[in-house]
């Protein structure tokens, strides 16, 4: 079953049993307020017995770690031999340590499916199909598996973070939100999975796949710093682009259906689409006016690692922001309103200062910028910031721009601009509170319902 978010919520399984009995498998998923997996339930029914476990599990947040990973699993109710583990990733997952104060290592192939953990003299060994399906008697608790990404041991299902894959049939089991591109004809497949060649790529987003050889280069590169260098350039380059086509291409597909349009760019971390979801979805409620689109860019990273802000890849995604822009306008749209979060506000105030451009309302979330006066023209500038957010104390210019006068962060900024702090928070969450901060939804809805 799903909920209403088109999410998974629930898997029954009826396993017929001549000689002790059917067992009937109920198995529930929880999601937090990002959509990501935080919680799972499963249910044994033999007999009239019921044994009955419930798990959290602990995402990575999405700032400024960019795609989550799965950092705790902690057994709630229920019995098992591990009531609690925590894992170490670096590119993919190295290993698990539990409350018996065990490690235990990972061994696995290319794309991170685990082959074995060694803990010592002791070790367990794994094995998979090409398409994920287990081999080996999978262990109880649920933990990483094909491809290094978390795997339900009673459904076999691969979370993916968009989507589940399901290995047995060896397609998703939704619907792909992204159109696809002509180029790749088995793309516009909407539940193939990376592109029906499960040897050599791998999705951990559940939106588009990865060569193998790529995750393993960019696995050594977070250990050796000198294939990172000799790397770094090339990578940059293919990244950003590959970004930039998804994007724009993203943008072509869609027609107007509303009179306005508002872009959302995120900051330095890889994103994957439905990331504003929580903003958008909150900002509907309340208008019904807009259009909204997602802009992706590589974040800084090389291949999918994150790496330092450097100018390569910031004017590669510069020039993708400015041709979706020019694809908005030509839509015909009355207004176009953009909203920045991060790096993202540096990245679009360089790309709409190099053309022609005007905005109804800018917003600018956890910005880094300094006291500055945007070159191009606006109606409405909402900055927002919460004062335990390190980020808004960074006063980064933009790369093209020399700095005017002395810097002082944008959130002291009087002019031009108008400032909503959201208050002080937990440094953890300070960064990335912004896009579910319930006036900060009201304050931009607020601008963008008087177009």
């Amino acid at each position: 079953t799903w909920d209403a978010e088109n999410r998974l919520a629930a898997v029954h399984i009826d396993q017929p049993n001549a000689v002790s009995g059917a067992v009937c498998w109920s198995v529930f998923y929880d999601y937090d307020a990002r959509g990501m997996l935080c919680g799972y339930t499963r249910e044994r029914r033999q007999n009239q017995l019921v044994e009955r476990s419930r798990y959290r599990l602990v995402m990575t947040p999405p700032e400024p770690g960019g795609m989550p990973v799965l950092l705790e699993c902690q057994l709630l109710e229920g019995t098992a031999a591990e009531s609690l583990q925590s894992f170490i990733h670096a590119g993919q997952p190295l290993a698990r340590y539990g409350a018996d104060g065990l490690v235990w290592q990972y061994a696995g192939d290319r794309l991170g499916t685990k082959s074995s953990e060694r803990s010592g003299a002791m070790q367990v060994r794994q094995g998979y199909d090409a398409h994920g399906v287990a081999l080996l008697p999978s262990r109880e608790t649920p933990s990483h598996g094909f491809t290094g990404e978390w795997q339900d041991p009673v459904t076999g299902l691969v979370y993916l973070r968009s989507r589940f894959y399901a290995p047995d049939m060896g397609v998703f089991i939704s619907r792909d939100a992204h159109p696809g591109e002509l180029s790749q004809p088995m793309s516009l497949h909407k539940y193939v999975y990376c592109l029906n060649d499960p040897v050599n790529r791998c999705d951990p987003s559940g939106c588009f796949s990865i060569l193998g050889t790529l995750m393993s280069i960019c696995s050594a590169l977070g250990h050796t710093y000198k294939v990172a260098f000799a790397y770094r350039k090339p990578l940059s380059i293919a990244t950003e682009l590959y970004f930039g086509l998804f994007s724009l291409s993203d943008f072509m597909a869609r027609d107007a259906e509303k009179n306005n349009a508002t872009v959302v760019v995120h900051g330095v971390a890889p994103h994957f689409p439905g990331y504003s979801k929580a903003l958008t979805d909150g900002l509907e409620k309340r208008i019904d006016n807009q259009d909204y689109y997602e802009f992706l860019w590589s974040g800084f990273t090389l291949g999918i690692i994150p790496w330092y802000p450097n100018p390569l890849q910031h004017d590669i995604a510069k020039a993708s922001l400015r041709s979706c822009l020019l694809e908005i306008k030509q839509k015909g749209y009355r207004h176009l309103s953009l909203i920045g979060h991060s790096w993202g506000t540096v990245l679009s105030l360089d790309a709409l200062e190099h053309r022609d451009s005007s905005l109804h309302s800018w917003v600018t979330m956890g910005s880094p910028l300094p006291k500055v006066t945007p070159r191009f023209s606006f109606y409405n500038w909402l900055n927002v910031f919460s004062a335990s957010d390190p980020v808004v104390y960074l006063m980064i210019s933009p790369f093209f721009r020399p700095l005017d006068g002395d810097l002082e962060p944008l959130f002291m900024q009087d002019f031009l601009v108008e400032q909503h702090g959201v208050g002080e928070l937990p440094l953890l969450e300070a960064h990335s509170c912004y896009w579910t901060d319930y006036m900060t939804i009201k304050q931009i809805a607020n601008l963008l319902k008087v177009q």
